[in-house]
């Protein structure tokens, strides 16, 4: 009785151990950096990402992208690419993706509207699935028309029918933290000209005005 005891303990502390091990999470980057500033006439700029996870084998992730309600007109996603590894797009439809839905039922945080195409992708296979590690997922396009000078910002949804998640062989999801992109768009170099003539014009008719009055 005791040895069967012991042993029942032990494999309720290895269980244990394993569900503090898994850990996961979603990394969403632009040449390495989780940021980048384009000029306002940028049109489009790309986006890879990247999933890391412990604790267990994986077939795949889901995902789901959102931005600000108020500029989601303004954003699109297109020409969609899958890493090596998860390379079975979990859905290809829409070619041009639209952020469209601002349901906080289907995933979207209060303020954002998200795209409805799973952007995650599986191994094309069950088996032993892909043992722990990091993963680049998806390289995609996001296209931008006529956003404003400012700071926005993208992230991963983190609740509601459209949790961001990575799957295990089991096939149970474990979800990603949120993540967070950040785009500043800064006025363009022909723009900041105008500005500094402006200034160069607005200091001269200053100063022939004063010496008018001297």
């Amino acid at each position: 009785m005791k040895t069967k005891l012991i042993t029942s303990i032990a494999c309720l502390l290895f269980m244990a151990g394993l569900a503090f091990g898994q850990t996961q999470t979603l990394s969403l980057t632009n040449g390495g950096v989780n940021n980048v500033t384009l000029s306002s006439g940028t049109t489009s700029f790309e986006l890879d990402v990247s999933s890391t996870f412990s604790g267990y084998n994986s077939f795949g992730l889901s995902y789901w992208l959102q931005v600000p309600s108020a500029v989601a007109s303004a954003f699109s996603i297109t020409g969609v690419t899958y890493g090596a590894t998860f390379n079975d797009g979990n859905q290809t439809t829409p070619a041009t993706i639209p952020f469209n839905d601002s349901t906080t039922a289907d995933g979207a945080a209060s303020g954002f509207t998200i795209e409805t195409r799973d952007l995650g992708s599986t191994n094309g296979s069950t088996g032993p699935g892909v043992v722990a590690g990091t993963y680049a997922d998806t390289s995609m396009t996001i296209n931008l028309s006529g956003l404003a000078a400012g700071t926005y910002t993208l992230e991963s949804t983190i609740g509601g029918s459209r949790p961001s998640e990575q799957s295990d062989t089991s096939f149970t999801g474990h979800d990603f933290p949120e993540s967070t992109f950040t785009i500043t768009v800064v006025p363009e170099p022909a723009t900041w000209s105008l500005f500094g003539l402006g200034a160069i014009g607005a200091f001269g008719l200053n100063l022939w005005r004063t010496r008018r009055r001297a």
